[in-house]
């Protein structure tokens, strides 16, 4: 949704207060990403370095995946309970990327409280009700907002209030319609011009088996690149699981992928750390 007609919602459903502050609350984000958190994604970064080498996650180095990789997404995100930030990228113990799995549409994790992460689950993003509305009605707005409202009212009592909002259901078609006819473009490639453009990309998790899991933002890019089977999109990876990062370190001590039993050599994520000839 372009600035404007995101303004043009919020003041329609609100008014000027609830504009001003959401303009208060997104100018202090931008300020956030681009000069307050540059210190410490650098010295994160370089307290990686020091401990895994080469092998050290960089976070503004893009990671090229097959959209129909990414299964799941993760609620609550591991942000709102870890020392995580969205703009960063963090390696992670625990036992988050084996969260039990839910069948359900991702809307009922709307009942969830943010704190609740002791009831953290994957939701199968086929089962997103964005997925069910662009899978049935991607040849038109007029039968993607039909089947859209079919899902609507599914949705948990009193949570459909955003989701019926016009603005927003056609800006999500209109990504579809953008991605389809003018190719699926990172955040450099868009033009972004904060410090790092790349935090405009579509943030994932990594597993320790290097199964790639959603983050959340960016999701409906996902499904989009998904539904038109585009072979690769560019994502960051916000988190790695530490036992990954173990199997990215050897990686870059034997140069080769003989040493995992279950995964191809090719992994997106540990083909550039492969030593080259």
């Amino acid at each position: 949704m372009s600035k404007l007609r995101s303004a043009r919602a919020i003041y329609a459903r609100g008014g000027l207060r609830s504009l001003l502050v959401a303009s208060e609350s997104h100018t202090r984000e931008l300020f956030r990403q681009s000069v307050l958190s540059h210190g410490e994604r650098r010295l994160r970064y370089l307290q990686h370095r020091r401990r895994y080498g080469d092998a050290a996650p960089c976070p503004g180095r893009l990671v090229h995946v097959d959209p129909s990789a990414i299964e799941y997404v993760l609620f609550p995100p591991l942000h709102r309970d870890h020392a995580v930030t969205r703009y960063d990228t963090h390696v992670l113990a625990g036992e988050w990327d084996r969260s039990p799995i839910r069948d359900e549409s991702w809307f009922s994790t709307r009942m969830l409280t943010e704190s609740d992460v002791d009831r953290r689950h994957r939701f199968r993003l086929e089962e997103y009700a964005f997925y069910r509305a662009l899978e049935r009605g991607r040849d038109s707005y007029e039968a993607y907002l039909e089947a859209w409202q079919e899902q609507l009212s599914e949705f948990p009592k009193g949570r459909s209030t955003k989701y019926g909002d016009t603005e927003y259901v056609a800006n999500h078609y209109d990504l579809y319609v953008d991605i389809d006819e003018n190719g699926y473009k990172s955040g450099r490639e868009l033009g972004r011009r904060l410090l790092y453009p790349e935090f405009y990309d579509v943030p994932v998790y990594i597993g320790r088996h290097g199964e790639f899991i959603s983050a959340g933002f960016g999701k409906h890019r996902i499904v989009i690149a998904q539904l038109l089977e585009l072979d690769s999109i560019p994502v960051r990876v916000n988190v790695r699981h530490s036992r990954w990062q173990k199997r990215r370190n050897a990686a870059v001590r034997t140069g080769d992928g003989e040493f995992q039993r279950d995964l191809p050599a090719e992994h997106p994520d540990l083909r550039p750390l492969m030593a080259t000839d």
